[in-house]
């Protein structure tokens, strides 16, 4: 029982990380930069947006450790938020690569940047695979 309860509450503590203004104005933002970067191939997009996208990664991450540590029954979370794990992961995916890369050229603990991140994405992709559901898609809203 105690257990549970726990788990309940840290499943509240992270449906209020994603329901901030501050998380969702970012995710919106951050989906408008992959758009553009899709189309454009300019990785600069993602260098000059680094406090939007610094933010939202720590945010996933904390998400992630939050969900190693306590999350018992992933199926609730992934079934409201999977497609929002999924499409962050597949945004944000080039530019952690190329961080973690930087990482590690001078820090043999950099291949652990975002760790929790990358755990919490893949077992989104886990979970819609399970379900046979499709990677999420984006759909540019600025027009």
């Amino acid at each position: 029982m105690h257990e549970k309860i726990n788990e309940t509450i840290v499943l509240l503590e992270i449906f209020r990380i994603l329901r901030t203004k501050e998380n969702r104005n970012g995710r919106k933002k951050l989906y408008e930069i992959f758009i553009d970067y899709t189309k454009t191939k300019n990785s600069n997009l993602f260098m000059s947006n680094k406090k939007i996208i610094d933010q939202i990664q720590g945010d996933f991450d904390e998400i992630g450790f939050l969900f190693q540590k306590y999350i018992l029954d992933e199926n609730l979370f992934f079934e409201i938020y999977s497609d929002t794990v999924r499409r962050i992961w597949i945004s944000l995916r080039l530019p952690i690569e190329q961080e973690q890369n930087r990482r590690l050229e001078n820090d043999p603990s950099g291949s652990k940047f975002l760790l929790y991140f990358k755990k919490l994405a893949s077992d989104a992709k886990k979970y819609r695979d399970t379900m046979n559901l499709p990677e999420p898609g984006f759909t540019d809203f600025r027009n």
